[in-house]
């Protein structure tokens, strides 16, 4: 531990082996502790699960190695590395990383590795209450999914609330005026994405305390503003006239008549702000406003009158430039006006589903650590971590670090034994930092490489410079490849220039390797989209005929509009694949065929419903005969024919059974009555997995769940198998932290001065109104309104530039023996394509090089060899066989009980009673009986016939004489709620309050014991110390017979 500083930067480019780094510097801590169970000292934090496991392993298996005699030759170079870090014997390191190694892994849930978003969610859960969040809070992963239901919740008010409808239709009318669609929800839910958005919280909360009657009268004073300075124009150019009559200025003494039909355009209501403002504009007061051939006296009046006419193009151009700012203003209001309406939905349905956004993980522990010291914040993690690794951390969002800023502070300032701090290590590269649009900025990496230090300590700085993972070739034509685009950024970009001129790293493998970059000659787009898959398909083919395998191949796209047209190519050329569409759910037959019979459960008598099921069924079915023959017969079928015939022996699936089924059931029944498949199948499994996962959080059956599906069966997809030999098709972005032996890259055309797809927040100058910014889309004009937004934009194109040679070096620098690149440009254009596209960046790269050929289509470097074949070994890999056992047929409990074992009715009544207990739990009204019994039963709680036992049950507690009003909506009910007494946490299964008068009921099973007095009296001495006065304290017990002590 005396090897570290407390701060310690390693930036480490691809293939620089920063897991190696940080796994000999986490072990190098660990052995160097006096204790064993030293690594709950240490936290390590990536970036996802994947990352996650395979630092664990790592750390775990150079554990298990060192411990073994003689170290294995693999782990030789890690084992070196410890030792000259510690000074240790081997000897040393094999006896403690045995004791280490056991003491890890019978504590393994102390062994902590964690994601950033994990780390940050056990944060949350330890400050659950000073947070104000419920303590079982359920984590909500798909945030877009929920900004869309509070879009829509949004928009079905429409018709219920006069200014909110009025607001709604008015913008629906303004798009249909615009040639938009009128269909807003598209646009709204795209705003809605700032109340997310790390980088634009302080702008959305500048807005917040605004309503929408506050947006409503922001409206109309813009259109006020628009409507002065209009008639200002308009009234400036009546007066241009008047002084030509008054005069006796000629129109056509004026040079090209640039100044009669400018004020014409004007009077007309035509005139325009512009951001390529003409010479005679820009000129009006240098340059003579008359042709050589207008008369002296002409040419004489021009003159005198030349100011006064300048004042008016100057002040009428000024109008126009306000006039254009305030019309972009009004085209963001109405979303921006709906933003506070949206939130306030979004806050709602959590409420309802008691859910935490995880965007919003960042949020809300900074809200609790701005401004607070360390010690207090971080109190309940106590002392314990006094060693941080945090890697990918160019991914680290702003506010996540700023989180974590107090936490380590006070680690590696405190001294933890003598002359010695805790320590932190910072792993990243700024170069493949890809995620700005989450909060990543590349700019918080470089600025800690450089001079920036938010601890009180010394740092240091360590460039990993070497490449272990990719050939000589490739390591060196990215090197000369990146120095070379160093040059393009701006100026005052330095910072950016600086990144890729140290780029460089010094490859470590031995195989020559092989890169190909070749452009195809396409005269636009679409023709592009044609030649790509064709071009990748060639080079797959001759590498397949080189003896390489398709697993050794992976084919990375920007966008996935073009891994479709890629995979579609491929799939019909036979070629096998893996990507993100070969694995939806969706996509597979038995999975659409699951789908299809539960629409028409919910819909029997829709012919086209039906259909669709028999389409389903013909395709994965064989010997079914005519397609048309088969669908007519059947479509005249009456249900229960329709489905016994379609049911495999020896299980009928019957509708009416079906329909008395949990969801889950349903379709498990289903699988075994239609036979869909005999061995473990991915998808059916993931499918049901998906079916559990939706019942246990949602309680709305079948349409509830065709309803989810919907709306997810476009992202839920299976994990990739490993090992297949198939082509994998995948993003840039997913490939990052990944390697494949041959890369294939096509589309690489990105013009990153494009900026007609980005936003930016722009403040007010000097302004009346009351909002003091507003949201817009990035545009020329809008860059010459003024200096502020104008140095807005440029930064937004150095970052855009900076972001799109990330997104390349990442792509560039996945593969291990070749890469193939494939740009494209129109030959026959007069130009080559400009610099800021980067199909321009590779040409111009060729040419400084003294490379690029007109003529010439492909430019190798390294070289291409053939792969030795070498006999591998063949392992048949077996499938296991589907399980799935019909409850009614076999007699299988799950004994989560010690009592059970015993099956005595003391231990059945056990049971029904804790259910009892559970279903009250979540019972508020009389009325909600019948839900809650559903709902349990759709969870698979328990079995069919035991739902008549529990709603008779329940029923017969909520109507009992002493207890009915404690269910009614008289009092104010509160359930299963913890309170603090006495230093202790206590649970009342039901509070309600009446008058600041308590009534506290505690439900029981079995016969009365004088502990349940102690316990109820505890809960009413705690209720008292909060103000309240306990009217009554009641121990209800729930049997066959409801028995109520009242106290």
């Amino acid at each position: 531990m005396d090897n570290f500083l407390p701060l310690t930067i390693y930036d480490a480019s691809a293939g620089a082996g920063k897991t190696f780094t940080i796994v000999k510097n986490y072990l190098s801590i660990l052995l160097q502790a006096k204790s064993r169970d030293y690594y709950r000292n240490i936290l390590a934090i990536t970036f996802t699960n994947k990352a996650v496991g395979e630092m664990k392993l790592r750390i775990i298996e150079s554990l298990k190695t060192f411990s073994q005699t003689p170290v294995p030759e693999k782990h030789q170079a890690l084992l070196a590395a410890v030792q000259q870090q510690t000074k240790l014997s081997e000897e040393e390191i094999q006896q403690k990383s045995a004791d280490i190694l056991k003491r890890l892994l019978h504590n393994y849930a102390a062994f902590e590795v964690s994601t950033i978003d994990g780390f940050t969610h056990r944060i949350l859960r330890t400050f659950a209450k000073e947070l104000e969040i419920p303590l079982n809070f359920e984590v909500a992963l798909d945030t877009q999914s929920i900004l869309q239901r509070a879009v829509d919740r949004l928009i079905a008010k429409a018709g219920t609330e006069k200014q909110l409808t009025k607001v709604l239709i008015d913008y629906a009318i303004s798009k249909a005026d615009d040639d938009k669609s009128w269909d807003i929800g598209k646009d709204l839910f795209e705003i809605s994405k700032l109340l997310t958005n790390e980088d634009t919280l302080a702008q959305v909360n500048r807005l917040s305390h605004y309503k929408l009657q506050d947006f409503t009268l922001y409206n109309e004073q813009i259109k006020n503003e628009i409507k002065t300075l209009k008639e200002a124009c308009v009234e400036t150019a009546k007066n241009f006239f008047k002084l030509l009559e008054n005069q006796g200025i000629e129109k056509d003494s004026f040079s090209g008549k640039y100044v009669p039909k400018y004020f014409e355009k004007t009077l007309s209501g035509k005139g325009t702000f512009t951001d390529r403002t003409p010479n005679w504009i820009t000129e009006i007061r240098t340059k003579n406003l008359y042709p050589k051939k207008a008369s002296t006296a002409q040419q004489s009046l021009l003159e005198k009158f030349q100011p006064e006419i300048a004042s008016y193009v100057e002040n009428t151009e000024k109008w126009f430039e306000e006039i254009y700012f305030y019309e972009q203003i009004q085209k963001s209001l109405t979303p921006l006006s709906l933003l506070t309406a949206i939130q306030a939905e979004v806050t709602q349905i959590k409420k309802e589903n008691n859910q935490f956004l995880i965007s919003e993980f960042n949020t809300k522990i900074s809200e609790q650590v701005v401004g607070e010291p360390a010690p207090f914040i971080y109190e309940r993690l106590g002392e314990r971590y006094q060693h941080f690794f945090i890697d990918e951390f160019q991914d680290t969002s702003v506010l996540q670090w700023q989180n974590l800023i107090p936490l380590v502070g006070h680690s590696i300032t405190t001294e933890i034994a003598e002359n010695k701090t805790g320590s932190l290590h910072l792993v990243g590269d700024a170069k493949q930092s890809i995620y700005r649009w989450r909060g990543g900025k590349a700019e918080q990496f470089i600025g800690l490489s450089g001079k920036e230090n938010p601890f009180p300590v010394e740092k240091s700085y360590e460039n990993l410079g070497d490449n272990y993972r990719s050939s000589p070739a490739i390591v060196n034509f990215n090197n000369s490849l990146f120095s070379y685009m160093a040059n393009s950024f701006p100026e005052e970009k330095k910072a950016y220039k600086n990144l890729y001129e140290n780029a460089a790293q010094h490859p470590q493998k031995t195989t020559e390797g092989f890169v190909e970059l070749t452009f195809l000659d396409a005269k636009n787009n679409e023709e592009a989209d044609n030649e790509f898959p064709e071009e990748v398909e060639k080079r797959i083919n001759k590498l397949i005929e080189s003896n390489y395998a398709y697993k050794d191949i992976c084919i990375l796209v920007r966008k996935n509009k073009q891994g479709l047209k890629i995979a579609s190519h491929l799939s019909a050329k036979g070629i096998p694949l893996i990507s993100s569409e070969s694995l939806l759910l969706v996509n597979s037959p038995k999975v659409k065929f699951l789908v299809a019979l539960l629409q028409n459960m919910l819909f029997p008598n829709k012919k086209e419903v039906r259909y669709a099921l028999l389409n389903e069924v013909f395709a994965i079915r064989e010997n079914l005969g005519d397609y048309y023959g088969f669908i007519t017969e059947n479509l005249r079928k009456n249900q229960t024919d329709f489905y016994r015939d379609l049911s495999v022996d020896p299980e009928e699936f019957k509708i009416e059974k079906a329909l008395q089924l949990p969801l889950y059931d349903i379709v498990e029944y289903a699988i075994r009555s239609f036979q869909l498949t005999t061995t473990s199948d991915a998808y059916v499994q993931f499918f049901l997995d998906e079916i559990f996962a939706f019942t246990q959080k949602n309680h709305t059956g079948i349409l509830g769940f065709l309803d989810y599906w919907e709306e997810r069966k476009d992202k839920l997809s299976i994990s990739s198998p490993e090992g297949e030999n198939a082509v994998q098709i995948m993003s840039i972005h997913k490939s990052k932290g990944l390697e494949f032996p041959i890369v294939i890259y096509p589309y690489v055309k990105d013009n990153f001065a494009d900026l007609s797809r980005d936003n930016l927040w722009v403040d007010i100058p000097n302004s009346k109104l009351i909002n003091p910014v507003y949201f817009s889309t990035v545009s020329t004009k809008l860059a010459a309104v003024n200096t502020t937004v104008s140095e807005a934009i440029a930064q937004l194109l150095a970052e855009k530039q900076l972001d799109t040679y990330n997104l390349q070096y990442v792509a560039f620098t996945r593969a291990e023996q070749q890469l193939y690149i494939l740009s494209s440009f129109n030959r026959a254009a007069k130009s080559l394509p400009k610099e800021t596209t980067f199909e321009g960046v590779l040409i111009n790269y060729l040419q400084e090089k003294q490379l690029w050929e007109e003529n010439k289509y492909t430019y190798q470097f390294g070289v291409f060899v053939e792969k030795t074949l070498q006999k591998e070994e063949i392992v048949i890999p077996q499938i296991p066989k589907w399980l799935s056992s019909n409850p009614e047929t076999k007699n299988i409990q799950l004994v989560t009980k010690s009592g059970a074992l015993w099956q005595t009715k003391a231990e059945k009544a056990i049971e029904e009673g804790e259910m009892l207990h559970e279903l009250l739990r979540k019972i508020i009204l009389a009325k909600d009986v019948d839900e809650v019994v559903e709902n349990a039963y759709q969870q698979g709680l328990f079995p069919n016939n035991k739902k008549a036992y529990y709603y008779k049950s329940l029923k017969a507690v909520v109507t009992q004489p002493e207890l009915a009003l404690y269910f009614s909506d008289k009092v104010t009910t509160y359930t299963e709620k913890e309170i603090i007494h006495e230093h202790k946490f206590k649970r009342l299964d039901r509070l309600c309050i009446i008058d600041n008068k308590a009534i506290i009921i505690d439900y029981k099973t079995g016969n009365f014991y004088p502990k349940h007095l102690e316990q109820i009296t505890s809960y009413a001495a705690a209720i008292k110390k909060m103000g309240y006065t306990v009217k009554e304290k009641l121990l209800v017990y729930l049997s066959d017979q409801i028995s109520i002590k009242k106290l």
